[in-house]
């Protein structure tokens, strides 16, 4: 490959240039001036001959002088080649330091995002962690709230125990009332008894209607305290059953007791008026 390239720029200069440029043609004029003085020399005299023979060794010079400088040229081509090479081997070396060093400056950047991205987090976890309070104020906040917790149970099981005992008794309270209702009913429906006839000194009373006393002699004085006896025990009864009755009593029924005051006042004056006339 290298001689046809060679060969190729022989014959290019040579079909160019003709005898070539520079050196080629410095060499070739001083073989054709050597041929050409060599020839003639004889036909010459001694001047000419030692003009043309200092000819010949000024183009000798020449010819030498090119060669040190071509040679000098091509030793320093050959040293800048050298040089070149070696700073390419250089530059080699440093792009894949470099390349080393970016690679390993990337690991080092990808690790201190990471480490930063830790130490954000572990401050605001540290910020939170203070914001709650301490473990030994939390423990006995703890305990005090189981402490209470445990007492308000306690109460719990003592007021419902409480409350079973009011509801029996209320139960029991309630069979007492509605008892005393039918009592007082059948009591209502019992025909009345007569009235005692009074007469100068003797009075006759009817305890039992299917039991007549005949001929009951009882003295003025007797017969007063039998009455009074008689109206105490009706109104000690109608006031159980009212008290009974305002204990059993609705909330509605309690607010309607509440608006209306008015109602009551008059029972009880119906019930003094009802006393009244059985004390007259």
């Amino acid at each position: 490959m290298d001689n046809l390239l060679a060969e190729e720029v022989i014959r290019r200069r040579l079909l160019v240039d003709g005898d070539g440029v520079g050196d080629d043609r410095r060499i070739l004029a001083l073989i054709k001036n050597y041929l050409h003085f060599c020839t003639n020399a004889k036909g010459l005299d001694l001047e000419q001959r030692a003009v043309g023979h200092r000819r010949l060794l000024s183009q000798l010079h020449q010819v030498g002088m090119s060669l040190v400088r071509t040679n000098e040229m091509t030793k320093i081509n050959e040293e800048t080649k050298e040089m070149f090479v070696n700073l390419g081997t250089s530059l080699r070396s440093e792009v894949e330091q470099t390349k080393h060093h970016i690679v390993q400056y990337k690991t080092l950047l990808e690790n201190a995002t990471k480490h930063r991205k830790y130490a954000m987090e572990y401050d605001a976890l540290a910020k939170l962690i203070r914001s709650q309070p301490d473990r030994k104020a939390t423990l006995e906040k703890k305990n005090k709230l189981l402490t209470e917790l445990a007492s308000l149970k306690t109460m719990e099981a003592h007021l419902a125990q409480k409350l079973n005992s009011r509801k029996q008794n209320m139960t029991i309270l309630a069979g007492s009332i509605e008892r005393l209702k039918e009592l007082m009913k059948n009591e209502d429906n019992l025909p009345l008894p007569p009235l005692p006839t009074l007469t100068p000194n003797i009075i006759s009373i009817n305890i039992n209607p299917k039991e007549e006393v005949e001929d009951a002699t009882i003295s003025p004085m007797d017969i007063d305290e039998t009455i009074a006896t008689t109206s105490e025990t009706t109104i000690y009864s109608k006031e159980m059953i009212l008290m009974d009755e305002d204990l059993i009593l609705s909330p509605s029924k309690k607010e309607e007791g509440k608006k209306s005051p008015r109602a009551k006042s008059d029972m009880h004056e119906d019930l003094s008026e009802s006393d009244g006339e059985q004390g007259a």
